[in-house]
């Protein structure tokens, strides 16, 4: 494949990544805005979240497969690499490098926000979990990545977006912050560094093993985690339909196929410049958030916006 083709394929994977998991807090909003008795456990939530996701991603390992050996069309030659015809990992330095990153991207981080959207607004939390990207810029530097003049200014000019966006008047629970606002958003930003840390460790084994199988074995080790912790201090509400539909969608698309799109992405391009893609998170929460959740929309706001779009752009592959 050519480089222009690759570094096409990982931003159209990173960019699909950013638009499934701008739907991930309004799913859990939808999950949480129920009476008390039904409200569930945050590690409730993530646990469902991540064995969701783990058998979406094995879903797809499979099917891509079967793609790969031309029994559903075409030759294999033509197909694209996912991962799934890559030898599986072997050795123990391999499998505990997968269960770090399974504790780092899924356990960790998966506790953290999914206890941080419960406490305070879908806005807050995806803004500043997907400033994440600014954190990636010098973990990526200290990896060996050459990192750009014009990829540090299009970062930074996609972070001055999403504070812009971040006090706009959609977000006036921060303005006027409860002790539970404070405490989620704090949270938030603590998950948007150990998502920094998991896209920068894991771009090497991705691209070793390929992105859809380490997702898959890192995600699966994740879930096992959060389901033990669940069963040994979480809650056993009664759950709504309604509510297991949306968390069915949530550890089916926004985490499992998000997930290993993120992983394609950095087997094509550097951390650093599929990190800034994240930025256009928080763009689609909120439109979705207006939308759904009625939350207001400001000119301020559609600023950040543009002015996001901007730092994009000039961090483009």
């Amino acid at each position: 494949m050519q480089p222009v083709q690759r570094r096409a394929r990982g931003a159209a994977a990173a960019l699909a990544a950013s638009v499934l998991w701008g739907t991930t807090y309004i799913a859990f909003k939808f999950v949480y805005n129920v009476p008390p008795e039904s409200s569930p456990d945050p590690l409730l939530v993530t646990s469902a979240r991540y064995w969701v996701g783990a058998l979406t991603l094995y879903g797809l390992l499979w099917a891509s497969r079967w793609l790969g050996a031309g029994r559903w069309r075409g030759d294999s030659a033509t197909m694209p690499a996912t991962g799934a015809d890559r030898p599986a990992p072997a050795g123990w330095r391999m499998i505990l490098t997968l269960l770090g990153l399974g504790t780092l991207g899924c356990f960790v981080y998966g506790v953290l926000a999914g206890t941080a959207a419960k406490l305070t607004a879908a806005t807050n939390v995806t803004i500043l979990t997907n400033a994440n990207a600014l954190w990636i810029l010098p973990m990526a530097a200290l990896i060996g990545e050459r990192v750009r003049p014009g990829a540090v200014l299009g970062s930074l000019i996609g972070f001055g977006g999403t504070l812009l966006i971040f006090w706009a008047p959609a977000t006036e629970g921060f303005k006027n912050p409860s002790r539970h606002d404070l405490l989620g958003c704090t949270l938030a930003l603590s998950s948007g560094f150990v998502w920094a840390a998991y896209t920068v460790l894991g771009k090497g084994v991705a691209r070793q093993s390929g992105g859809l199988r380490t997702s898959a074995f890192a995600m699966a080790a994740g879930a096992f985690l959060t389901v033990c912790l669940w069963a040994a201090a979480g809650t056993h509400p009664v759950l709504l339909h309604s509510q297991l539909l949306w968390m069915l969608y949530l550890g089916a698309l926004p985490t499992g196929v998000a997930y290993g799109l993120w992983y394609v992405a950095l087997e094509h391009m550097d951390s650093h410049k599929a990190g800034v893609f994240q930025y256009l998170v928080p763009i689609i929460t909120i439109l979705l958030a207006h939308f759904l959740l009625g939350e207001s929309l400001t000119a301020t706001t559609m600023l950040g916006v543009a002015i996001i779009f901007l730092g994009v752009y000039l961090v483009r592959p």
